[in-house]
């Protein structure tokens, strides 16, 4: 059935009791009120409640997704209305967790997304980077594409806020034609979202999908991504950690997990000291059956690779 939308179960404290106590809620959102498919993408937690990006079929235009953003207050009540982002042509999505950035306090959001639209060489992707007031109206956006001839799609997966208020941006690059390897792409950006540079990592018969990015305590980078390999099946795809200096340059690389089996998740963070820390999971078995004897992987890794 399609009606999945967005489940929560999330443990909220109150604030208006005269003790501590707990409330729990399981919700579902129809965002298009007629029980069709949406998915949340990310959750941040804000006064009053929390926001979350979302994206779902289409409307007005059936032909294309459409994403979008809503408030739920702490007990998960929807509070006003969603803000809907559509178009004729054009389909909308949001990035990974994390995508979504609270600038300044219930007044200034940034989120990052990708624009696909189909031309006649396949489908054309752009990485998108919108500015969105308190209640998620659009203030301004930039669109990051590739440059002539326009071969090569962007989908953006997630960023960081850097201390100049700037941003570090990576995402998928990939042929239009959709006849290559997927490549990860890494994107400087100032305050305003205008770019500074770009820089695009891996070679030869390797996927290489980002999934998130952090800053690491050398001033560098280090982006969480997944691996396959030459003839990559079902059963190939590996945690691979990609480490930068603080202009982009590639420093090192380190594989993660079960070469043999397929982990399909990562997310990285910069530990409090001062190491990269690393959420991943690591299978025994492979893809199958025993899938559910993974087990959660937590790493610390330092930013030189040393021992």
């Amino acid at each position: 059935m399609r009606t999945v939308l967005l489940i929560f179960s999330w443990i909220l404290a109150t604030l208006y009791q005269p003790v501590l106590a707990q409330e729990y809620f399981n919700r579902r959102y129809d965002v298009n009120s007629d029980g069709s498919l949406s998915f949340s993408t990310d959750i941040l937690e804000v006064s009053g409640g929390y926001s979350v990006t979302f994206v779902s079929t289409g409307i007005t235009y059936s032909s294309t997704s459409r994403m979008g953003f809503f408030f739920i207050d702490s007990f998960g009540n929807i509070t006003g209305t969603p803000v809907i982002i559509e178009d004729s042509l054009i389909s909308f999505q949001t990035g990974y967790p994390g995508s979504l950035i609270e600038l300044t306090t219930g007044s200034r959001y940034a989120c990052i997304g990708t624009k696909m639209q189909w031309v006649p060489e396949g489908r054309y992707d752009r990485g998108w980077l919108l500015f969105l007031n308190g209640s998620f109206d659009t203030l301004e956006t930039r669109t990051f594409t590739d440059i002539t001839p326009h071969d090569t799609s962007i989908m953006f997966r997630n960023f960081r806020r850097l201390a100049n208020g700037g941003f570090v941006v990576v995402g998928i690059r990939n042929p239009v034609a959709g006849n290559g390897w997927f490549k990860t792409g890494m994107f400087r950006t100032d305050s305003a979202g205008n770019e500074l540079w770009r820089k695009s990592y891996g070679s030869g018969n390797k996927d290489i999908q980002p999934l998130d990015v952090s800053l690491t305590a050398d001033h560098g980078f280090v982006i969480g991504s997944l691996s396959n390999g030459i003839g990559a099946t079902t059963h190939d795809a590996t945690p691979f950690l990609l480490k930068t200096d603080s202009i982009g340059n590639q420093q090192w690389t380190l594989n993660l997990g079960n070469i043999n089996c397929r982990e399909t998740d990562i997310s990285v963070d910069q530990a409090l000291d001062g190491n990269i820390q690393v959420g991943t999971y690591y299978s025994d078995t492979c893809w199958g059956r025993d899938g559910w004897k993974a087990r959660i992987n937590l790493l610390q890794i330092r930013p030189d690779k040393s021992n």
